[in-house]
């Protein structure tokens, strides 16, 4: 499940909602079913999956279940959810982190300090306004300066 949060900047609750069904690893897309953009309405939004994704997906995929996390016929709760991350970060070198949205935060971030098209990163991530692309920008001022010296010298 962190993994898969780390690789894909989805959110905790989307994780939770993720089904076996929304991975292919033939095209090696994994669709996230959101509720964020329009309230009631599902929507989704789809991100690539790079090798280690891959393979911490597929045995995943090998039992028969719905859900990706959890007994596989019901998903986690937001509490099971949150004590699997203390567990597993709560006495790490990265026990600082206090919840998901660390790992939301850290895919977008290095998505930008690679210089990836915002319109890509508002894709994966499922921005759609100004005010949350913004909260990003602060990591690219040197690409910034970068665009106008290539075109200016």
């Amino acid at each position: 499940m962190l993994v898969i949060a780390a690789h894909t900047g989805a959110r905790r609750s989307e994780l939770l909602r993720a089904q076996t069904e929304d991975v292919n690893l033939k095209t090696g897309v994994v669709t996230i079913r959101e509720k964020k953009r329009t309230k009631g309405t599902l929507t989704t939004r789809r991100v690539p999956t790079g090798k280690l994704l891959a393979e911490v997906i597929k045995p995943l995929l090998a039992s028969k279940r719905t859900y990706l996390f959890g007994n596989g016929d019901t998903p986690l709760t937001v509490d099971q959810a949150k004590l699997i991350f203390q567990e597993i970060f709560g006495k790490s070198k990265w026990k600082k982190l206090r919840g998901f949205h660390a790992l939301r935060h850290s895919f977008i971030s290095a998505l930008a300090c690679k210089g990836v098209d915002e319109r890509i990163i508002d894709e994966f991530a499922g921005h759609s306004t100004e005010q949350q692309r913004r909260r990003y920008r602060h990591l690219l001022p040197n690409l910034t300066k970068n665009a106008i010296d290539t075109i200016f010298g």
